[in-house]
């Protein structure tokens, strides 16, 4: 689920908590099934819906960074990781000011897809998924938002680039909350769900 459309934004989390509902709820077999979900809602431009996406951000705000933004993006045709301190600079906008109202509507989205989460949570729970399903949620990369000069991703390899959250719940097997306080890289989820799962490494 979460292709995005040939034209227009992707679809929200909303409405792929929808679309995978809508599509268990379909289901006759009892056979197990797989999931895999990509929300863009946390990849700039963070275009969540309100209330919850606005959390943190005021429309005056998130207008004004979406102004900022387009010139940005006229400067030099590519991803906003191209953005720097300069580039703000030749456009008279202040660097704090950007990097604020970017880590407001980057919260606000954070704060949208939790909820979201949630919801997708309580949902496979009222169906009676969640007690033995196992639920990973993880994210790509993190953002660079003017901390050494810098707007987006894709340029530096600083923690608040890479290190990203994993989160993974399996009741059936682990009842409690443990907290795993090593790095590890996202390409050791599927081995370690399959371990959880008992099925044989390929």
């Amino acid at each position: 689920f979460g292709r995005r459309p040939r034209d227009g934004p992707a679809e929200s989390s909303a409405a792929l908590n929808n679309r995978i509902l809508t599509w268990l709820d379909q289901r006759s077999s009892k056979s197990p099934t797989f999931i895999v979900a990509l929300s863009e809602d946390l990849l700039e431009p963070f275009g969540t819906p309100g209330p919850d996406g606005s959390h943190f951000i005021s429309d005056e705000e998130r207008q004004w960074y979406y102004q900022v933004r387009k010139k940005l993006m006229a400067m030099r045709p590519g991803p906003l990781s191209l953005a720097t301190a300069d580039d703000l600079r030749r456009l008279k906008v202040d660097s704090g000011d950007f990097a604020r109202a970017y880590r407001n509507l980057y919260d606000s989205a954070l704060y949208y897809t939790d909820r979201q989460i949630a919801t997708l949570r309580a949902e496979l729970d009222s169906r009676g998924y969640w007690s033995r399903a196992l639920f990973a949620v993880v994210s790509t990369r993190g953002e660079e938002m003017g901390e050494r000069g810098a707007f987006g991703h894709g340029f530096f390899l600083y923690d608040s680039s890479i290190r990203v959250p994993a989160v993974v719940s399996f009741p059936a097997k682990i009842p409690r909350p443990v907290p795993f306080l090593k790095i590890w890289d996202t390409v050791v989820l599927m081995p370690t769900s399959l371990y959880l799962l008992e099925i044989p490494l390929p």
